[in-house]
């Protein structure tokens, strides 16, 4: 039970700095000042792989170690938030699947990235006004369409159904 629950913390601790170093490596600028990047793969990934929990904590964490680290330091909170719920409800989900198959993989990705563009349109409303909410719709929902996608081609690799 003990080596488990080591195992456990192990991947999780490997997953929080994998999503922390693909949000900051790998940064597409975006005109509104974000960027997008593929930290959400990893967040899937382990949402799929851990649970919800974990996988809230994976993306939390390693999202906002990145903020933190990338100079966006007042993002830090919400993104903590934000995407903690986004891994958790990917976890919850995928886990509500009878069969976990691609189906289940798309849809629960998909709504991890609602999540994430609706947490950051929120965010964006109430810090930075309507305008800037509304810029970073379409940066966030292209974030999270190639990030289902890298999650669909790379499930064979990483999840057992």
């Amino acid at each position: 039970m003990k080596d488990e629950k080591i195992k456990t913390l192990t991947k999780m601790a490997v997953l929080t700095a994998l999503t922390a170093v693909l949000t900051l490596i790998i940064r597409i600028p975006t005109p509104t000042g974000g960027n997008i990047n593929l930290g959400d793969v990893v967040i899937f990934i382990s949402s799929f792989l851990l649970g919800g929990s974990r996988g809230g904590l994976v993306g939390g964490i390693g999202s906002a170690t990145a903020d933190l680290l990338g100079g966006s330091s007042n993002f830090v909170i919400a993104t903590l938030i934000i995407k903690f719920l986004e891994g958790f409800i990917v976890g919850q989900l995928f886990n509500l699947f009878k069969k976990q198959n691609t189906i289940a993989i798309i849809l629960s990705a998909s709504a991890g990235a609602f999540i994430m563009v609706l947490g950051y349109f929120i965010f964006e409303y109430f810090f930075f006004g309507i305008g800037t909410a509304i810029s970073v719709v379409l940066p966030n929902i292209m974030q999270g369409i190639v990030c289902v996608i890298l999650v669909v081609i790379l499930q064979s690799i990483f999840i057992k159904k």
